[in-house]
């Protein structure tokens, strides 16, 4: 049976097993700061209404003000300080609806073929992480969409969604969720990412830090277990939850250019070896609305 399944197929169960076998086992109960959305088969939009509906939420897309983090004070801590961050990356987490994006992938070193046949074989498959292979995918934009998750009867909205895709392609680049967490070892709160995989999740804990030009750094080092960092999660048929840390790391900066345009580049690295970045320009909606209304490019 195993041998008839596609490559892509046969690899994503035996990334399954591997975290099954080798990686710990946790109780979420007493790990909340792990618990997150699990995948099924396939992912895409529908995981959004798929996890409202096992949580009792309700999912909002129609807020045009909605952001990442309802309140960028939470990642106040000892050793960061919202209030010297640009007011614009402030603003951009809070209210990430009103920005939209341009995006360029650059592939870097020995690690880029390895990362761009996982890509192809298993992302594709899962409709999560479909980094662009070529600048073309990405030629026309990407379509940005938040999505609130809602507990009805006190309004607060634990987790928010970001769902991203190819303009070109319609291809899923993203379906993520964002929310704050402080992990054991880290000791501070860190920006948390949780990307449900199939019987899975992937989640990223970015710990923030100032730069001296205002901008913005998160981090994920490798800092194993209960520190920021790269955690592939797996719910076995019994529905044990298995956790395996990776050597992946994300280095995200936001900031502004000489120009003043909000910027950022997300680079990806295993084992300390960069093999991805993805560049972004942000602009606010009004402002490209405008210029395409003829007031011109500068």
């Amino acid at each position: 049976m195993i041998a008839a399944l596609r490559p892509g197929t046969l690899l994503a169960w035996l990334i399954q097993q591997w975290v099954s076998i080798t990686g710990r086992r946790v109780s979420l109960a007493s790990s909340p700061w792990l618990d997150g959305p699990i995948g099924t088969a396939k992912i895409g939009a529908g995981i959004y209404h798929e996890y409202a509906r096992q949580q009792g939420l309700t999912v909002s897309t129609g807020d045009t003000a909605a952001g990442l983090l309802s309140d960028f004070d939470q990642l106040r801590s000892r050793t960061f300080a919202p209030e010297r961050v640009d007011r614009e990356i402030r603003e951009f987490y809070e209210h990430t609806a009103r920005f939209g994006f341009e995006v360029w992938s650059q592939w870097h070193g020995m690690l880029a073929p390895f990362a761009r046949a996982l890509v192809a074989l298993v992302s594709r498959d899962m409709e999560q992480f479909n980094f662009p292979l070529t600048p073309l995918e990405t030629s026309r934009g990407m379509t940005s969409a938040i999505v609130r998750l809602v507990e009805p009867r006190t309004g607060a909205a634990p987790l928010a969604g970001w769902h991203r895709t190819s303009a070109l392609t319609g291809r899923v680049v993203y379906a993520g969720f964002y929310t704050v967490c402080t992990p054991p070892k880290a000791s501070v709160p860190c920006v948390k990412v949780i990307f449900p995989v199939p019987h899975g999740a992937t989640t990223v804990l970015l710990r923030p830090a100032n730069q001296a030009d205002d901008s913005l750094v998160l981090h994920s080092s490798h800092e194993g277990f209960g520190g920021s960092g790269f955690y592939r999660m797996h719910r076995t048929r019994a529905g044990g939850i298995h956790v395996q840390t990776f050597p992946l790391t994300e280095r995200v900066h936001v900031y502004r250019d000489e120009q003043r345009i909000l910027r950022t580049d997300h680079t990806f690295a295993y084992l300390g070896m960069k093999f991805l970045t993805l560049h972004y320009k942000i602009t606010r909606r009004d402002l490209a609305a405008r210029e395409e209304g003829g007031d011109g490019r500068g």
